[in-house]
């Protein structure tokens, strides 16, 4: 409690015995108030920084400028040089002169240590008169001498308890110090209030009142005390007072400057997110939300697995791969980052690839030359889109079959089923044109769409088939994901994985990445040998430039090394 004074004055010892010094003041024992009075006289043996303070100090006291406060400080030098050199009854006397002098509560903390090396060395006339300061401070609510009376009847120096009115019913040590500390910390004493937080979160002394804990603690952490920061950084880390807030819980943690330690948290997420319970499990997800958003990797990397995969959340390989993104913003590597921009060029997806450039471009020069070479494609957006329908409007006016599957194309990616199913509608007698010019395939494979907006699956089948035929081979991709959801009858995960097959050995990286999908979760559920798979599949949708299976990767990578 009291160890910290100790950095206020190292004395070396070995030369206590170089200097005689005598005592400072004399006491005068029928003060009520144990104050010292006297003159000081001059020294003889024992401290050769008292010997030094001590003429400092009559020096002072000449000059006419002095201020108590400066020879306060002066007395309170030549008390710490007796404190550590044994000499505590001479230290006790100098100590409270400095207090009479200029009341400060450094001054009273250091009668308080004197006074409780009195007692250990069994000085009980110096104790006594230490004491008897304190308590007169006390009595006169003086925040530091109720802490320091809370903290002498804590650790029992006193024979018996002294409680601040001597008609109190305490009858404990314990009792007594909690209403000393109480007493303390509602004058705004810092040390008083984490002591008092202390007793009510343990029920120390009196019942256990966790909320009252919980406002000292902040009410402690606010005036800066060191564990009271720590306490509410724990608290809200760990849910001890309710629900888990790691908002507040960083908050707390920049004010107590200490490490994050996101393990507990995680810890019950985790025994959350294995029930069978949506509210328990979105619980879990909440948690890995919170703890994602403080940058930890592995927790990003495993939202986005369960995104990839939709386990107990929705599926959704954008939102997956935005996390995966968040770790390959922060640690990729120059050839990593390039890579992944050369796939996200394959898939067209040039917003992705814009915002990755802007991340790597004044890091790594190889992307900023990438970004130099392909900056016609940086500005593509939605907004682009919109725009080019605009002149696909004109360009439509004379019959263009090539013209309007763009346009249904466009309407399709920008979500606007009705236009794209009345555009199908006019196409329709126009299957002639669209065979002659290579259009078969697409617009079979928007027609299945079309088809699979409005739930009919058993139509969609058909137009898929077509497609594919005709050298569409996303529409593989699709019949694979109708067998494996099972909209065209039962289940067929058999018949997945094949048209998954085949669309990857068509060149369709999703392919791919449906198989890898599929590993997963022969390893949620336990089936087979999913490792070899996965990193079989994996290597494959990278090997076609999947942006997806690239970030995946780079965010395992990172989840592995830096969490």
């Amino acid at each position: 409690m009291f160890q910290r004074l100790i950095v206020l004055g190292v004395l070396s010892c070995s030369m206590c015995s170089a200097f005689e010094i005598d005592g400072g003041y004399t006491a005068d024992n029928d003060s009520v108030t144990g104050v010292v009075s006297g003159e000081p006289r001059s020294p003889k043996r024992h401290s050769p920084l008292a010997f030094k303070y001590y003429f400092e100090l009559k020096e002072l006291e000449a000059t006419p400028l002095s201020t108590p406060e400066e020879r306060a400080l002066k007395m309170f030098d030549i008390g710490m040089s007796y404190l550590h050199s044994g000499e505590y009854q001479r230290a006790t006397d100098w100590f409270i002169n400095s207090m009479v002098t200029y009341p400060d509560e450094r001054m009273l903390e250091s009668i308080g240590l004197a006074t409780q090396n009195n007692y250990i060395g069994e000085n009980m006339s110096a104790f006594e008169m230490g004491l008897q300061t304190l308590r007169t401070y006390a009595h006169n609510k003086h925040q530091q001498a109720c802490f320091l009376m809370g903290y002498f009847n804590e650790t029992n120096v006193f024979t018996q308890p002294l409680p601040p009115v001597p008609t109190l019913t305490e009858k404990t040590h314990e009792e007594v110090a909690r209403t000393w500390y109480k007493q303390a910390a509602n004058q705004g004493q810092m040390n008083a209030m984490s002591r008092y937080a202390d007793f009510l979160l343990k029920g120390i002394g009196g019942p256990k009142n966790k909320d009252m804990a919980l406002h000292y603690y902040e009410c402690a952490a606010k005036a800066g005390h060191p564990n009271a920061l720590t306490y509410m950084c724990n608290a809200y880390a760990l849910g001890l007072h309710g629900e888990i807030d790691l908002e507040k819980a960083a908050y707390w943690r920049r004010k107590a400057l200490v490490p994050a330690n996101y393990e507990r948290a995680l810890k019950v997420a985790d025994r959350l997110f294995v029930s069978r319970r949506p509210s328990e499990y979105g619980k879990a997800v909440e948690i890995y939300e919170q703890v994602a958003r403080f940058g930890h990797a592995a927790t990003r990397h495993k939202l986005g697995l369960l995104h990839f995969l939709g386990h107990k959340v929705r599926l959704d390989d954008v939102l997956a791969l935005d996390y995966f993104l968040e770790n390959v913003y922060q640690y990729a590597t120059e050839v990593e980052a390039v890579s992944l921009l050369q796939g996200f060029e394959k898939a067209e997806n040039y917003e992705a690839q814009n915002k990755l450039i802007k991340k790597f471009a004044k890091k790594y020069p190889n992307v900023a030359l990438y970004a130099a070479k392909r900056v016609k494609h940086i500005r593509f957006s939605k907004q682009n889109s919109a725009g080019a329908l605009d002149y696909l409007k004109q360009a439509c006016k004379a019959f263009s079959p090539e013209a309007e599957v763009i346009r249904l194309e466009l309407h399709n990616e920008l979500g606007q089923h009705r236009k794209l199913s009345s555009g199908l509608d006019k196409l329709a007698p126009h299957q002639q044109e669209l065979i002659e010019h290579g259009l078969w395939g697409r617009y079979n494979y928007l027609s299945a769409l079309n088809c699979i907006h409005k739930n009919r699956y058993q139509e969609a089948f058909v137009f898929l088939e077509k497609a594919a035929a005709a050298g569409k081979h996303e529409a593989l991709l699709i019949i694979a994901d109708l067998y494996y959801d099972g909209l065209t009858g039962a289940t067929r995960l058999d018949m997945a994985e094949r048209y998954y097959k085949l669309a990857y050995a068509k060149g369709v990286p999703q392919g791919a990445i449906s198989l890898l999908k599929m590993a997963f979760a022969k390893q949620l559920f336990g089936t087979d040998d999913f490792v070899g798979a996965q990193r079989k599949w994996l290597e494959a949708a990278i090997e076609l430039k999947s942006p997806l299976a690239m970030a995946l990767k780079i965010s395992q990578r990172v989840a592995n090394d830096v969490d």
